[in-house]
């Protein structure tokens, strides 16, 4: 048997594309700043991008200077989409929670005019040929005008809006507030690095109405339940369960394997005694990273996590006295990003040596599916050949899409 141990470095093509010529600027996009919540949906057309590739950040274009930064909390989402504009303000595209490519709190800085950029917590997959919707929520409440520039494109661009009742993006359709299609596409920045296969994600939503979506490993003394009890989104979350047990426990464990460097992340709620006494934690692989207690809405909780299999475990603790609230830690829209790869580019590795016959050989070899940023960094791969042990040159390593030096 032949083994042969190689490491390359490959450098990918990243490239920044600009979208949007005009000069005008507004306060209703990419979020409305004249009001204290809103949820916006804008179409940006595949013309304008021109590839396909790993997004990794999108800026938008402040156009004017004031004295004080601002601070949101914010949520993006991205899909690629078919449509290329909103016909009325019940035709919108409907996200998840595996739509989400960011969340945190996002700066718009003070004294200064130019590009103010999100990175993505997790690269979007864009497949070159869609439209590309870019969703973003804003849900600090108050407001403080922010100037943005666009360019005029009749209704591509739908919006839900409110100073008093913040816009659930899984749940558009019940929504009280103000709503209205928009003709302003924010110029846009978007930083990709074109080629390579789409990460796949497992979503659990819970929707099903039991645990059939992913691997779990139920707790046998006081299990975990499907509820219906004010879930993050739809019919169902999932509750732990204990409640009203003295000193009870209440754990629900999922092993997943990822293909790829990926993420996992979920929404949670809790209501209990303070997080003195009474408590729900998440652990990935045994290590705790995070827990509340007492009263919490809905959060939502992002980690990453490397290739390979994980262990994901959310627990309830209960003291041995007063049960709080509704005594529980309710779970719901976890997604687990990077449990796949599909598409990606073929590479060919051209190799020479002598058979066992005396023959030179120049053969190529296959590398197969190259999962979206597996070049970015050395990586190694073996060659096995089953009789004769073989010695054997490299002449070269040619990716098929000619991305690399």
């Amino acid at each position: 048997m032949m083994t042969l141990v190689l490491a390359f470095m490959g450098v990918a093509q990243a490239e920044t594309i600009e979208i949007g010529t005009g000069t005008s600027a507004s306060y209703y996009i990419p979020f409305n700043s004249l009001y204290g919540y809103s949820f916006t949906e804008q179409v940006y057309p595949a013309s304008e991008i021109g590839t396909a590739g790993s997004i990794s950040s999108i800026s938008f274009y402040l156009n004017q200077s004031y004295t004080e930064a601002q601070v949101n909390s914010t949520a993006l989402y991205m899909k690629n989409v078919s449509r290329t504009t909103f016909s009325s303000t019940t035709d919108y595209e409907t996200v998840t929670a595996g739509d989400m490519v960011y969340s945190g709190m996002w700066t718009i800085p003070a004294n200064y005019t130019g590009w103010v950029t999100i990175n993505l917590d997790t690269p979007f997959a864009y497949d070159g040929t869609s439209n590309l919707m870019v969703a973003m929520h804003e849900y600090t409440s108050g407001y403080s005008t922010r100037y943005f520039t666009y360019t005029s494109v009749t209704n591509c661009a739908i919006q839900w809006y409110s100073d008093s009742y913040d816009p659930n993006p899984y749940a558009l359709d019940s929504y009280t507030g103000s709503k209205a299609l928009r003709s302003y596409l924010a110029n846009a920045q978007l930083d990709i690095t074109s080629g390579g296969g789409a990460i796949g994600s497992t979503v659990v939503d819970f929707e099903t109405g039991d645990f059939s979506q992913a691997d779990f490993s139920n707790d046998a003394s006081h299990p975990w339940v499907i509820s219906t009890s004010s879930p993050h989104s739809g019919n169902y979350c999932m509750r732990s369960g204990c409640e009203g047990v003295s000193n009870g426990t209440s754990t629900m464990e999922a092993t997943v394997s990822f293909a790829v460097d990926g993420s996992v992340s979920f929404y949670s709620r809790v209501s209990s005694e303070s997080v003195s006494y009474d408590w729900g934690a998440f652990y990935i692989d045994g290590a705790e990273q995070f827990r509340e207690g007492g009263t919490v809405a809905w959060g939502v909780h992002t980690y990453e996590v490397t290739a390979g299999e994980h262990t994901f475990r959310w627990y309830y603790r209960k003291d041995g006295s007063v049960d709080g609230g509704e005594d529980s830690w309710f779970v719901d829209d976890i997604t687990f990003r990077g449990t796949s790869v599909s598409g990606g580019d073929g590479d060919q590795l051209h190799v020479r040596f002598v058979n066992a016959e005396g023959e030179e050989v120049v053969d190529s070899l296959n590398l197969g599916v190259r999962p979206m940023g597996a070049w970015m960094e050395p990586f190694e791969f073996t060659m096995y050949s089953e009789g004769p042990t073989y010695t054997v040159t490299v002449l070269d390593f040619t990716p098929d899409d000619g991305m690399f030096s």
